[in-house]
């Protein structure tokens, strides 16, 4: 697996039991679809049609008989949002609420449902995983890649609880790798919340954080 173009041929042979693998440009693991290039667009793919078939199911099984809106957030926080990427979501809304009129935005419709955007979702998933490592709940190796921020002199946005990046490669897929993309949400986050040591009080400051985002929120 690489992303080099010259290593788009396999370089070498190998054997299992003395026989040849194969080379495969693509292969799945666990329900994750792997790609020699190092992109997802295939599982990408697979996951958006996965997840139109099973809300397809959602709105034959409810019909017209299912009208109730908590049922239906139900049906589909069970069934269709953990498949789900993010386009899906703006037609769930307009099922769940039995398609309201086209003046109700998609942010209204998020509100009304108390159900954030999913790239806030996978957000808060991310912060959740570092408050853990910042609280020594979990062990883990994140030492290698952040550090806790240090300063010789004061700036506004420096907080004790902050985290600095310490110097990796620059390539693209790094930068859009989960530690640069998460230490950013964190130094970004409210004092008191980086400084909580309670992860329940945590993750309901850090919801109540996004919803209050939700208002200026528009489509990726």
């Amino acid at each position: 697996m690489s992303k080099r173009r010259s290593r788009k041929k396999p370089l070498n042979t190998y054997y299992l039991a003395e026989e040849v693998l194969s080379h495969t440009p693509e292969t799945s693991d666990l329900g994750v679809s792997v790609s020699g290039n190092c992109t997802w667009n295939s599982h990408i793919e697979q996951m958006c049609a996965k997840a139109n078939r099973v809300l397809g199911l959602v709105k034959r099984l409810c019909g017209s008989d299912i009208r109730d809106v908590q049922t239906r957030k139900l049906l589909y926080t069970a069934l269709v949002r953990p498949l789900l990427e993010f386009i899906h979501q703006v037609c769930a809304t307009k099922f769940i609420l039995n398609y309201p009129p086209r003046e109700v935005s998609y942010t209204n419709r998020l509100d009304q449902l108390n159900l954030p955007p999913l790239d806030f979702c996978r957000q808060m998933h991310d912060l959740v995983l570092l408050f853990k490592y910042e609280t020594e709940t979990v062990t883990s190796n994140f030492g290698r890649f952040i550090q806790t921020a240090t300063r010789h002199y004061r700036i506004r946005n420096f907080h004790q609880a902050n985290f600095d990046l310490l110097p990796r490669q620059d390539q693209e897929y790094f930068c859009n790798s989960y530690f640069p993309r998460t230490v950013k949400l964190w130094n970004s986050l409210l004092n008191k919340l980086k400084s909580s040591q309670d992860l329940l009080w945590f993750r309901v400051h850090l919801n109540n954080h996004f919803r209050g985002l939700l208002q200026t929120y528009s489509l990726p």
